[in-house]
């Protein structure tokens, strides 16, 4: 997955779909639609606080000091091996609304291609499964279904909506069950690339 996601959903289905009524006045005052977004920029991510869902603004993406570089996502693969990973892996789930990710294709940068990759049906959000480290967080990413293969090797790892609260939930026992890999029936791609 490259480093940029859109969220441009309404305050009212950011409210509805995560089921944030809790906090919805002080969402309304504080959530605008972003747009486009790219590391270091803050974004809205859902946490569970006391047993119930509110949303936070943190930045995408931490700076590893022993690296010198911004991390941005987690593979799925290394998240109970590395050290990183599980000193949040219990106490640092989140959940990231997303309305797509955009990826390019091609190996010489003015010739690369963008492309949109969203849901099939528009009307619902993805919710990227993610990690809060510090005060900003990381996408989790997995391998690339085989349409998606044909533009990228990764993608975004999801939580599906009836796995919500067993994600967010620090006392659930094997969270990565949670983890869902999309296919290629539940994408539309934007472009001149038709899966």
């Amino acid at each position: 997955m490259c480093g940029r996601y859109n969220l441009s959903a309404p305050t009212s289905q950011v409210i509805e779909q995560f089921e944030l009524y809790r906090e919805e006045k002080i969402i309304r005052e504080k959530y605008v639609p972003l747009g486009e977004i790219y590391p270091t920029r803050p974004a809205p991510v859902v946490l569970e606080v006391d047993g119930q869902r509110i949303l936070k603004f943190l930045n995408w993406g931490f700076k590893q000091d022993w690296l010198g570089k911004l991390t941005i996502n987690a593979r799925s693969d290394k998240l109970l091996s590395s050290k990183l990973w599980q000193s949040v892996w219990n106490r640092g789930r989140c959940l990231v609304p997303a309305n797509s990710f955009y990826e390019w294709k091609g190996e010489k940068q003015k010739s690369r291609e963008r492309f949109t990759i969203g849901p099939r049906d528009p009307s619902h959000l993805w919710a990227f499964a993610g990690l809060i480290i510090q005060d900003s967080f990381v996408i989790i990413t997995n391998n690339a279904n085989p349409s998606m293969l044909q533009i990228h090797h990764r993608q975004p790892a999801l939580v599906l909506p009836e796995k919500w609260d067993f994600w967010l939930n620090p006392e659930s026992s094997y969270p990565e069950s949670a983890i869902y890999v999309f296919s290629a029936g539940e994408m539309l791609a934007s472009g001149n690339f038709l899966f």
